[in-house]
């Protein structure tokens, strides 16, 4: 009786041990084409944010970011009110900085830098690729090895993980 009770522990051991969280198995990335991102960056309708990260304020201008997504831009003209101008497509955007009317922003590895004078044309200005570290997934500060250049598509960046 008692090796059936110590094998029966030791079983549920086992399974306690199989049906918890796996940091690395819990996450997916999505990816983009090198010329996907590059081709990535625009200005859409302003919608309602779905999360909320950083908030950077630039004398009118408010922006807040969302996570992987991008940034929305409103007129803070009036703060009491402020004005939902549009959201500035960004995938893989973690943080941004302005300097004058030039909106700096991780784009996945890429920093790119977005000339905001104009809304109606809003362009990115400069490019450098690969200068940022690569997106690692929630509560960890490495790429899972499954999910390593190596082991993706030829060519592409991780922009974003989703929770599977």
């Amino acid at each position: 009786m008692r090796r059936f009770i110590s094998f029966a522990l030791v079983l549920l051991l086992f399974a306690s041990f199989s049906t918890s969280s796996n940091p690395e198995t819990d996450y997916d990335p999505i990816l983009m084409t090198r010329s996907e991102l590059a081709k990535s960056i625009g200005l859409l309708p302003s919608r309602i944010p779905l999360t909320m990260d950083k908030i950077y304020v630039k004398g009118n201008l408010l922006l807040i970011t969302e996570k992987y997504k991008g940034v929305h831009v409103y007129d803070n003209s009036n703060p009491t009110s402020p004005k939902n101008i549009g959201f500035l497509r960004i995938p893989g955007c973690v943080d941004v900085a302005m300097k004058g009317f030039v909106l700096y922003a991780d784009n996945a590895t890429d920093l790119v830098a977005i000339t905001l004078a104009d809304f109606n044309k809003i362009a990115v200005c400069s490019r450098v690729e690969d200068c940022m570290p690569e997106i690692t997934p929630p509560d960890l500060n490495y790429i899972p090895s499954a999910f390593s250049k190596e082991n993706r598509p030829a060519n592409t960046v991780i922009v974003e993980w989703k929770k599977r």
